[in-house]
């Protein structure tokens, strides 16, 4: 139960934010290149994007496996606290789109 602390407490304080009337279009794509650690076998990441309406780049994230819903979740949480430099200030939009069926279903029983 211990794990679910950290997103329980960024989940309270993203509902103590503002909330815009703004949408942010969220993607996770495997990139097209390769990872070559030296003391591992080479992988292609997964990257995660969150970007406002604007264009901008809200948060990104590079996985070594597919994310999952918790991971996600925490993501997009983290980018409402500390949106990447450039992107505004801190904020909920009112507003989430997604290309990946799967993921909208498993953030939605979050």
């Amino acid at each position: 139960m211990a794990s679910h602390r950290p997103y329980e407490r960024l989940l309270q304080q993203a509902q103590r934010l503002t909330q815009r009337d703004e949408y942010w279009a969220g993607t996770t794509r495997l990139a097209r290149m390769w990872v070559t650690p030296k003391k591992a076998p080479p992988y292609r990441p997964y990257i995660t994007l969150w970007l406002s309406q604007d264009g901008k780049i809200v948060a990104s994230k590079a996985h070594q496996h597919p994310p999952s819903a918790d991971a996600l979740a925490a993501e997009l949480l983290q980018a409402m606290r500390r949106p990447a430099l450039g992107a505004g200030r801190a904020r909920r939009p009112s507003r989430l789109y997604m290309d990946n069926a799967e993921q909208v279903a498993l953030l939605t029983t979050k």
